[in-house]
């Protein structure tokens, strides 16, 4: 279950064919519906599998400009750092996580942890909708603005003020994958639309040859 924890929000923070429309329907504050961008880009290697990590049941296509990078825990599969917006100095992290079917608790429990790393979040400002892309249901979780606490669960943390959470639950046949974006607050606005044309890319593994 420590797993689990730590999975649901990584505390830290994400091949592509031409994917179908993806549709939004924003369940509490109005949350704009993204149309799928086209990529000729191969698809991205992510059948990785380490540490507490789970084999992905997902792929998916890699924005420009995002660079792939070695997960910085074991409880990650996959990490990309995105460059940072206007003054922002420090650049944005996505975690991409999978604890197989049984390991990540329900989504509202997910959700719940990703607020609990923001100190004084009011929840009525956390942007919460839903939307389909390739036959998968996502969770799409926004934190605006707040302090971020950084740092591995049960362990000290550092206080990153000005800081902002854009994060997505897949629901998949074999359980919940998470891509969990974390940064300063202009640069996690700025990654939007490319974070949801990149959701708008995942979709199931085909099987292996």
């Amino acid at each position: 279950m420590r797993h689990a924890l730590v999975l649901s929000l990584g505390l830290v923070g994400c091949d592509q064919p031409a994917a179908p429309a993806a549709t939004t329907a924003t369940t509490a504050t109005t949350a704009a519906s993204v149309a799928p961008a086209a990529s000729s880009s191969p698809p991205v290697p992510t059948s990785v599998t380490h540490g507490a990590a789970r084999e992905l049941g997902v792929t998916w296509s890699e924005p420009a400009g995002w660079k792939k990078v070695a997960p910085s825990s074991s409880m990650r599969n996959a990490s990309y750092e995105i460059p940072p917006a206007g003054s922002d100095t420090e650049p944005g992290d996505l975690g991409v996580f999978y604890f197989g079917p049984d390991k990540s608790g329900s989504v509202e429990r997910s959700v719940e942890r990703w607020l609990e790393s923001f100190e004084g979040i009011d929840p009525a400002k956390v942007l919460k909708s839903e939307r389909t892309a390739n036959g998968l249901k996502q969770r799409i979780v926004e934190i605006p603005s707040g302090t971020y606490k950084s740092g591995m669960p049960g362990g000290p943390t550092t206080p990153k003020p000005n800081h902002a959470l854009l994060g997505a639950i897949v629901e998949t046949p074999v359980g919940s994958h998470f891509f969990k974006l974390v940064g300063p607050k202009a640069t996690v606005a700025q990654a939007k639309k490319a974070f949801l044309e990149l959701m708008d890319t995942v979709k199931p593994k085909g099987p292996t040859p």
